[in-house]
């Protein structure tokens, strides 16, 4: 129980670490209203991915923890891929521009397509027996 309240501290520092470092980057860039963009950001970006763990979960019997981490580092890696070259270099004009909503989308459904396909990877759940 003591690890569970120290890991619950220490994700909430690195939201808030997160959420700085957004805020730093981003402002208030193009306009928008930076607190809305910049939590946006960065639940896009994590909760995406905790939606597409949970949603791996619950709808599929195969899933494991092997696929789930995978999936989680992949979807983390993907979102981040998807939104940076939007906010870090200038595009040229007229070029089509991701909105930053979508990156929760993002996040879950490559989350949840490499997790189903890692947990292959790894030996299946042993049932449990009620």
């Amino acid at each position: 129980m003591k690890l569970a309240k120290i890991l619950t501290v220490a994700w909430g520092g690195v939201a808030i670490a997160s959420a700085a470092l957004m805020i730093w980057l981003f402002g208030a860039q193009r306009g928008q209203n930076p607190l809305i963009f910049v939590s946006e950001v960065t639940l896009g970006l994590f909760g995406g991915i905790l939606l597409g763990i949970f949603l791996l979960g619950i709808l599929t019997r195969r899933a494991n923890a092997f696929g789930a981490m995978a999936g989680a580092v992949v979807g983390l890696v993907a979102a981040v891929g998807v939104t940076a070259p939007y906010y870090f270099r200038e595009l040229p004009p007229g070029s089509p521009r991701l909105s930053f909503l979508w990156i929760n989308i993002v996040g879950c459904l490559v989350t949840m397509a490499v997790g189903y396909a890692a947990s292959y990877l790894s030996p299946s759940p042993r049932p449990t027996a009620d």
